[in-house]
């Protein structure tokens, strides 16, 4: 299960509600692109002027995670990572460890680290699917996503290779987890906990669920690709 978004319709979700306020924190998702020619944002929070954290494909389907303080940024390498395929699930993965490290996995695959030293910027709004500075939003991602979750923590690489391998986010330290977005399809009663600002999609426009509370009894067993 997993929530379609269609770009050349500006779907996104977004929030005020910021769940993170300093490093160290990890951003993973489950995508399946339905394009990969042009520039997507999976998932970004951000402040003034473009300042902020991104999860980004370019326009050659390359996966990559950027930091942008306000006047320096600091970005994985493209290269470093096998481009996105059309209609097939990748598992994506940000971790802003550090003010001179970051890095990307693509399916548990690690990026080479970012040293660029930045700092960490005021933050205002949080959005997937697309990003938004000073109101104004671009990059729109096309395709599904699903199992959006943020931790306050820098997860291992053999933390996020158990996410990419399909077990569930709450299995993986879930005691640092401080947002989690299940996007269970196009059609699932879930509690509303971020804006839906898209083009009207009838019955294919659920809410969006809740984090679960930190302190949840973890009982999931299953592994749970889309």
């Amino acid at each position: 299960m997993a929530r379609n978004f269609i770009g050349s319709l500006s779907h996104y979700l977004e929030t005020s509600s910021i769940p993170v306020s300093s490093l160290s924190f990890t951003v993973a998702a489950w995508i399946r692109p339905t394009q990969v020619t042009f520039a997507t944002t999976i998932f970004s929070i951000l402040g003034a002027s473009f300042a902020g954290f991104y999860l980004r494909s370019d326009t050659s389907g390359r996966f990559y995670v950027q930091q942008y303080d306000g006047s320096v940024s600091g970005v994985t390498l493209p290269g470093s990572l096998p481009s996105l395929t059309v209609g097939t699930w990748a598992h994506v993965a940000a971790v802003f460890g550090s003010s001179t490290a970051r890095l990307a996995y693509l399916n548990g695959a690690p990026s080479t680290v970012d040293t660029t030293a930045l700092t960490f910027p005021a933050l205002t709004v949080l959005n997937v699917g697309c990003y938004n500075s000073g109101g104004t939003r671009s990059d729109y991602f096309e395709g599904d996503l699903a199992q959006v979750t943020i931790w306050q923590d820098w997860l291992t690489t053999p933390d996020v290779q158990s996410l990419a391998l399909g077990f569930h986010p709450f299995l993986v330290k879930p005691h640092t987890i401080v947002r989690h977005w299940p996007l269970l399809g196009n059609a699932s009663p879930e509690r509303t906990s971020m804006s839906e600002r898209c083009s009207p999609l009838g019955s294919r426009k659920p809410p969006v669920n809740d984090a679960e509370p930190a302190s949840r009894p973890v009982t999931e067993s299953t592994m749970v690709p889309p």
